[in-house]
């Protein structure tokens, strides 16, 4: 959603296996969605960035974390 201080919003997986998870750093400017996040497993934290195009409700692309690792994710949004 949008507040007055810009995007808010939380990721979480339909799975369970990753807990509702604040994300910080919310940009979105020409269809781009940055944001990061710590992603807890087991026991320890990584920040995980994401880079994302919005195309119908779906958004592409990928993430990032600090060791230089990188795949590509899609996630949908919930309205």
């Amino acid at each position: 959603g949008q507040t007055e201080s810009g995007y808010n919003g939380k990721l979480s997986d339909t799975t369970g296996m990753v807990p509702e998870t604040e994300l910080r750093q919310i940009a979105f400017k020409d269809n781009k969605l940055t944001f990061e996040f710590d992603f807890a497993q087991s026991g320890s934290s990584t920040l995980i960035r994401m880079e994302l195009l919005l195309d119908q409700g779906t958004l592409k692309g990928l993430w990032f974390d600090p060791d230089g690792n990188s795949g590509t994710i899609e996630l949908t949004l919930q309205k």
